[in-house]
Parts: structure tokens; C-alpha cells; sequence
């Protein structure tokens, strides 16, 4: 038996085996540095730390990886409808980097991963594995919005509901915070003056408004909200008053705040041979890449680019025509910056 230190509970795998390519050997003990595969395990999911329960370890988990390309799936059948479902919970479940939601709008699956190759690899192990082969759209790049500079809005809110007047004036600013710092919401106003649904309310109808933004509707992020005042109406101002009143009042905020689109921006490391180093280097800024190092490695260059995914797509095809074959690259997501 052994420890599963994420979940707090013992598991009990049935067979060890080490990987050769297509075959397996059967082990019957594993030791530091071997990778190995267990079979039999109930609860593990990727990312759990197994141990000895009397001394116990819990590594770092796989997480915090943002999508950066989407797939629209579609079942090729009525019949595969529940069994691709079935599948891609299944595949999203063994790799945390995948995320499967569904457009209410068009009712397809949206598939999103860490490349253009994560995605092929994904949808052939579903052809191969488990015998589904739904339609795939084109590959989508994730696009997110922000602001580049500060922003104020006013929203009033007044209706009648359910017999009801319900109301809220709220005023706040938005301002831009540094990349990868997130969304901030801040109450300067005092939140004791007034009743705590309010508060939750209107921070409910913030983290709503700001999953889409006012350019395309991508979600918003590196923004930092403060909610300046609020103006009640005695006998009128609700906690729904509030929060559509602040959903208003943000929208406002965020079309004057200059708004920018942020798009990922990936690191290229290409290995090439001397003699296909300008044919590279001409392919990287025909992609509008960026080429941030180059080193020599014995008759080899290793190039290290930076560039924007929405440009990438079939870049690996034309770099192999280029040289023959003879380059390898891999590229991994680095970070969302402004177009």
C-alpha cells in the first residue's frame, strides 16, 4: 500500500511495469530516479504525490497552466454524442493542462491545451484509444483583454422585479496592473455603512463582468477595480440593485480605460544546422518572432525566439521544407502581452 498525499488516503496498486516504446515489463520494485508505471489505482489523478505514510511528501501539483488554443468539437453522430463526452472527461482528467467548457451559443465542445500539437496528440489518443473521431474546427488562439490605462464609470440601476423596485447607483475606476498580476477588486468606500449582501453582490456582478471584456468578449485580466461609492436609496436600494449597478458601472469603466487585447507570446528553442541558420532566422521574422539568443553548439545553432502564437500555426511544416528536415524545435507558452 502507499500513501496518496493529495488526497489524504491510501491506495493499492496492483502491477509496476517500466516502459520500453509499444511494450512493458512487468517490476516489482521501483527506486529514485526511475519512471514507472503503476496499474490498479483508484483515486490518483496526474499530479498526486504517492509516499510511505510515516514520512510523508506532497511535490509541487501541475497547475496554473492557462489554455492557449481552442478546438469547437463536434460529434460526427447522435450516438457518439454521450461517448465523446465520456472521453474528453476522461482525457481532461489525466492531464490538468487540457479544459473542455461547451458554448451554450453553438452547443459544441471547446477543447483548449497548451499548443497546436497538445491538441493533435489529444484528438489521435481519442481516435486510437477509444475509437472516437469527432469534427474539429480550426484551431483558435485564446485571446484575453485588458486595460492600458485608468478608467471611471457610473452605473444606476432601477427596475421593477417581482412586484418590487429594485435599485443601485454605484461609481468605480479601473486602472492596469502589471502582466501576469491577475484582477484586483477594492472597496475604498466603507463597507460597514451598509448592509453585507450589498458588498457580495456587487463584488459578484464585478468577477462576472470581468470574464468578458468589451472588445470581444475575452475575459479580463492585470486590472485592478475599486468601487468609489456607492449612493443608496432609502427603501429602494437591493442587493440586485447593487450588483447589476456595478456590472453597469464596470462596463463603462472599461470601454474608457483604453482597453487592449493580450495575446500568448510563446518561446521558440530551434535547433538547426549551421547552413540553415539564415533560412530559420527568415522564416522567424516572416512570423513576426523575435530572436532573443543564439548560441553554437558544435556545428549546431540553438535559437531562442519569442513569438506570437496566432502566427505559429504550421511553422514547424515550413521550417522542416527549409531545412530539409534537419531542424528540431520545440515551443512552449511564455506569457499574454499586448498585440
Amino acid at each position: 500500500d502507499v500513501y496518496n498525499a493529495a488526497r489524504g488516503e491510501m491506495e493499492r496498486p496492483a502491477r509496476l511495469f517500466h516502459l520500453h516504446a509499444g511494450h512493458r515489463e512487468k517490476a516489482e520494485i521501483a527506486g529514485p530516479g526511475e519512471i514507472v508505471a503503476i496499474a490498479g489505482m483508484r483515486r490518483a489523478a496526474t499530479g498526486d504525490t504517492l509516499c510511505a505514510r510515516e514520512t510523508p511528501i506532497l511535490l509541487e501539483t501541475i497547475a496554473g497552466y492557462k489554455p492557449v488554443i481552442s478546438l469547437a468539437l463536434e460529434p460526427r453522430n447522435a450516438e457518439e454524442t454521450e461517448r465523446l463526452q465520456e472521453v474528453l472527461d476522461k482525457l481532461t482528467e489525466e492531464d490538468p493542462t487540457l479544459t473542455l467548457t461547451h458554448d451554450v451559443d453553438t452547443g459544441q465542445m471547446i477543447l483548449s491545451g497548451m499548443g497546436e500539437l497538445h491538441l493533435d496528440v489529444v484528438l489521435e489518443r481519442a481516435r486510437r484509444e477509444y475509437g472516437v473521431a469527432p469534427r474539429a474546427g480550426k484551431p483558435q488562439v485564446v485571446y484575453q483583454e485588458t486595460v492600458t490605462a485608468q478608467g471611471t464609470g457610473e452605473g444606476e440601476f432601477e427596475r421593477e422585479l417581482g412586484e418590487r423596485i429594485h435599485h443601485g447607483k454605484v461609481t468605480l475606476t479601473v486602472s492596469p496592473l502589471p502582466r501576469e498580476a491577475g484582477r484586483e477588486i477594492v472597496f475604498t468606500i466603507d463597507r460597514q455603512a451598509y448592509p453585507p449582501a450589498w458588498s457580495a453582490a456587487m463584488a459578484e456582478g464585478l468577477e462576472d463582468g470581468l470574464q468578458s471584456g468589451p472588445l470581444a468578449g475575452h475575459p479580463v485580466q492585470d486590472v485592478l477595480v475599486q468601487v468609489t461609492g456607492l449612493f443608496p436609496v432609502e427603501g429602494k436600494t437591493t442587493d440586485v440593485g447593487c450588483r447589476m449597478a456595478a456590472s453597469q458601472a464596470l462596463k463603462a469603466a472599461l470601454a474608457a480605460g483604453r482597453p487592449a487585447l493580450l495575446e500568448p507570446l510563446m518561446e521558440l528553442e530551434i535547433g538547426v544546422p549551421d547552413a540553415f541558420v539564415g533560412d530559420v532566422a527568415g522564416l522567424l521574422g516572416a512570423k513576426g518572432a523575435k530572436i532573443e539568443n543564439l548560441v553554437d553548439r558544435g556545428g549546431h545553432k540553438t535559437i531562442t525566439a519569442l513569438a506570437p502564437l496566432r502566427r505559429m500555426f504550421g511553422f514547424s511544416t515550413d521550417m522542416r521544407s527549409a531545412t530539409q528536415g534537419r531542424a528540431g524545435m520545440t515551443m512552449r507558452f511564455l506569457k499574454f502581452d499586448l498585440l
